[in-house]
């Protein structure tokens, strides 16, 4: 189906979004790939090099660390994230990705984007983390909750289910808030917004899409974990096995985040422009203008 078509229908359709995807991904994968690894290679280096004054030390030094590889995770991130898509709505609209153009649109939005980051990930801290917190302390059974009834104890509960819902609404209503930022030219306060609109009439099907693919992700990365750390574990390479399995995790997940980074990255620009497409009845050219 063209996009032509898929615009005068007005259609969002999961497998068409997932399929085109995987053909985003892959046409331009080594370049997206590298992209994630400059991210990810950096943050993990500085976990493992700070480690030993974890294990030395303990407490704040474990906090400090973790602030420290969580900072320079988000900042790096933030990089990859909007070359990456910046790079996706190139080839949507047929232009071929050069490199050097798109690290340059991309960075160009970085403070705004990197704004559009904190909000988002405060706002989901707060969702996420409180039903979390409402629901340990609810099934807890330390003797300083036992004076609590049941009731109150199902109020918590339903509370931190209720805390839960709210975050997974805020990913579905904010999912295309990132190429809103960067293709639109919008604050990050707008682009969240923007990304109401845009999915407004069609949440469930993201909100399933999301979900389908988070799924899929983590039962891949899953499987192959478990393959990878038993080859490890068999092979050792004249490592300890301790070692051989901390090593191999550690390479293993990094590849791992880095290809489920590209697609997730390269999904959300999708969702993004068949979103415009179908509800707006514009071309994908039209949708890169704001570039030239």
């Amino acid at each position: 189906m063209t996009v032509t078509t898929l615009a005068a229908q007005g259609e969002f359709r999961i497998g068409h979004v997932i399929s085109r995807t995987w053909k985003v991904m892959t046409a331009n994968f080594w370049f997206y790939f590298i992209v994630m690894m400059m991210a990810l290679v950096p943050v993990t280096i500085l976990d493992l090099a700070l480690q030993p004054k974890i294990d030395a030390y303990g407490g704040y030094h474990a906090f400090t660390v973790g602030i420290m590889v969580f900072v320079v995770s988000l900042v790096l991130g933030t990089i990859a994230q909007t070359v990456i898509t910046a790079g996706s709505i190139q080839h949507l609209s047929g232009e071929p990705v050069r490199p050097g153009k798109t690290f340059q649109r991309g960075l160009a939005r970085y403070f705004p984007y990197f704004g559009l980051v904190i909000l988002g990930l405060l706002a989901l801290i707060v969702t996420f983390g409180l039903g979390f917190v409402l629901l340990i302390v609810a099934f807890q059974s330390s003797d300083l909750l036992l004076a609590l009834s049941t009731l109150s104890k199902l109020a918590l509960g339903l509370g931190g289910v209720l805390a839960i819902v709210v975050g997974l609404v805020l990913v579905t209503l904010w999912a295309v808030a990132g190429p809103v930022c960067l293709v639109e030219g919008k604050g990050p306060i707008a682009s969240l917004g923007r990304s109401r609109h845009l999915t407004k009439g069609r949440r469930w099907k993201i909100f399933g899409l999301l979900l389908l693919v988070i799924i899929v992700l983590f039962a891949v990365a899953f499987i192959i974990m478990l393959g990878a750390l038993f080859s490890a574990m068999q092979t050792s390479l004249g490592l300890s096995q301790p070692d051989a399995y901390i090593y191999s995790k550690t390479v293993v997940t990094v590849l791992l985040q880095g290809v489920g980074s590209v697609f997730w990255y390269c999904l959300i620009a999708n969702i993004y422009h068949d979103l415009r497409v179908a509800k707006e009845g514009i071309t994908s050219k039209e949708i890169t203008a704001v570039f030239d």
